[in-house]
């Protein structure tokens, strides 16, 4: 039997050795407490034989690998820019890291695999407003992005309207996906509403025409069922799996139960997303999904491929 077509909607770029010297943070993060936990669980340390803290020696031929490995098709690649504020720190003494990946690494991986992947730019809209905007337009029409994503750890609500509004509309007018993280409250000190998926909501009715994509389905704090009841209640939402380790299901939420509530309540709105590179490999992921018992052959190949070919509307390869 062949193995099932998938489309990754969260892989995430910086932590390759070509990225030194053009994305920021990235080999700290690798190095640090707060990564080493999921890290170790993954096999990249492991494959690579590095032992904690030293740098992965990390190339996108390993992300191409393993996505081959999983017959992950096609996938969404993000960018990440947090550079007005560092909501990431080490353990103490407190170290802040300025996670950012530029829009230009982005589009050379693109252009490398152009029917392969779509990508996502990293957006700070603390920056100066028109920077932001022009970033935008850039990307969407010059060098053909799916969208944008935000980071509201970095200290800012995406219900504020007068920070953000300006932004959706931008993104409604060039008929771009807007990706929210939507997971790490209270572990970095960011506002402790910053990222419940119930805001969204509240984005998505007042921009009905703007696809939004829920990262990390509101997983840790919030729970998935915030997420699915948006999802419910607004067709322009979609939101996705990551992180997808059988390994902290139990830490971070009850995977199993919640992925067979997803069966029922938002078939057509869940998407796979491994968070690579903190789901190595990849097919971990997929096959831990897999394994969940009670959920029907069309709702999982919804979830690995159908949705997310809709949604971010990639077009079938060869």
């Amino acid at each position: 039997m062949a193995k099932r077509k998938v489309i990754d909607v969260s892989i995430n770029l910086g932590y390759e050795l070509a990225a030194v010297g053009r994305c920021q943070g990235y080999q700290e993060y690798m190095s640090s407490e707060l990564a080493e936990a999921t890290l170790m669980m993954n096999g990249i340390r492991e494959k690579y034989n590095t032992p904690w803290p030293q740098p992965i020696p990390l190339t996108l031929d390993d992300l191409i690998e393993t996505m081959d490995e999983a017959n992950v098709v096609q996938g969404v690649i993000t960018g990440m820019d947090y550079r007005s504020k560092a909501p990431w720190y080490t353990k103490k003494p407190y170290k802040p890291m300025r996670l950012y990946c530029p829009s230009d690494y982005v589009k050379e991986v693109i252009d490398k695999y152009p029917k392969r992947f779509k990508g996502l730019a990293g957006i700070d809209p603390m920056r100066p407003r028109e920077d932001v905007l022009d970033e935008i337009k850039r990307c969407m029409e010059e060098w053909g992005f799916a969208g944008i994503k935000l980071m509201p750890l970095a200290g800012y609500y995406p219900s504020d309207k007068e920070l953000l509004y300006p932004i959706y509309e931008r993104c409604v007018d060039l008929d771009a996906v807007v990706c929210i993280e939507s997971s790490h409250t209270c572990w970095y000190k960011s506002r402790v509403y910053s990222q419940t998926p119930l805001q969204i909501g509240e984005i998505a009715q007042d921009f009905p025409e703007l696809r939004l994509h829920i990262l990390c389905g509101g997983e840790r704090t919030w729970r998935h069922n915030d997420a699915m009841a948006v999802c419910m209640n607004c067709p322009n939402v979609n939101m996705d799996t990551s992180p997808s380790l059988p390994e902290l299901w139990t830490s971070y939420h009850n995977c199993p139960e919640e992925f067979k509530m997803a069966a029922t309540l938002v078939p057509d709105h869940l998407m796979f997303a491994s968070e690579y590179p903190l789901c190595y490999p990849i097919s971990r992921g997929i096959e831990g999904l897999e394994s969940i018992e009670g959920v029907s052959e069309e709702f999982l190949n919804k979830v690995f491929y159908e949705n997310a070919k809709k949604f971010y509307r990639f077009e079938d390869i060869d």
